[in-house]
C-alpha cells in the first residue's frame, strides 16, 4: 500500500515588530507643538477638547495643522494623530482615549493630563539616548524598565499606569471625581 504524504506548509511565525528610537522620536517631534499649545493657549485647549467631543475630524485636523506641519496619515476617534513608518502598512500612532468611552472630554482634565506628559515628549524628543532605552524596553515588553523610565518624568497624583504595549505605551490617568480614565498612547498601528 502506497500512502501518500502530506507536503507540510512550513508556517511563518508572526514576529514581534520593532519600533526604533528614530520612529518614536519623529512620532513625538510631530506631536509636541500641539501638546505645547493646548498647554500655551487656553482658547486653542478649549476649541480643540469642543472638536473633540463634537466627533469633528476636519476641525481637529484645521486646529493641529495651525501648530504642526506634520503629515498626518491618520486621524482616530478619541483622538489619534497616525504618522506613516518605514515599515510597510504600519503608522505610528499617539493619542488619547477616554474610558468609559461614551464620556466627554474636560479641558481642565485634559489640560492636566497634557501638562504631565509634556516632561516626557520634551524628553523623548532631544535626548537620544533616553529615547533608545525607552524603545529597548518597549521592544522587551519590560513594562517595569519602562516604568522606571517614565514614571520620574510624569508629575501628577492622577497618574495611574504605565505600560508597554502594541510597540508603544499606555499612560492612563485617574480623575477621582468624574471617574474618568484618561489614556495617553504611542503605538504601532495599521495604515
Amino acid at each position: 500500500m502506497n500512502k501518500k504524504r502530506k507536503r507540510q506548509v512550513p508556517v511563518r511565525k508572526q514576529q514581534n515588530e520593532f519600533i526604533t528610537p528614530a520612529i518614536l522620536r519623529r512620532t513625538i517631534r510631530n506631536v509636541l507643538p500641539f501638546y505645547r499649545e493646548i498647554v500655551r493657549n487656553p482658547a486653542y485647549s478649549a476649541a480643540w477638547v469642543q472638536a473633540v467631543n463634537k466627533i469633528d475630524f476636519v476641525q481637529m485636523e484645521r486646529l493641529f495643522q495651525k501648530v504642526s506641519h506634520a503629515p498626518i496619515a491618520e486621524l482616530g476617534s478619541g483622538y489619534s494623530f497616525g504618522f506613516r513608518t518605514s515599515m510597510r502598512d504600519r503608522l505610528y500612532v499617539n493619542g488619547f482615549f477616554l474610558d468609559p468611552a461614551q464620556s466627554k472630554y474636560k479641558v481642565g482634565e485634559h489640560l492636566v493630563v497634557v501638562q504631565a506628559i509634556l516632561p516626557l515628549y520634551l524628553r523623548l524628543a532631544t535626548d537620544i539616548p533616553f529615547a533608545t532605552r525607552v524603545t529597548a524596553a518597549i521592544n522587551s515588553g519590560n513594562t517595569t524598565r519602562l516604568n522606571s523610565l517614565i514614571r520620574g518624568l510624569i508629575r501628577s497624583r492622577f497618574l495611574l499606569t504605565i505600560r508597554a504595549q502594541d510597540s508603544g505605551f499606555r499612560i492612563s490617568f485617574r480623575f477621582p471625581i468624574s471617574r474618568k480614565i484618561y489614556t495617553n498612547y504611542t503605538l504601532l498601528g495599521v495604515g
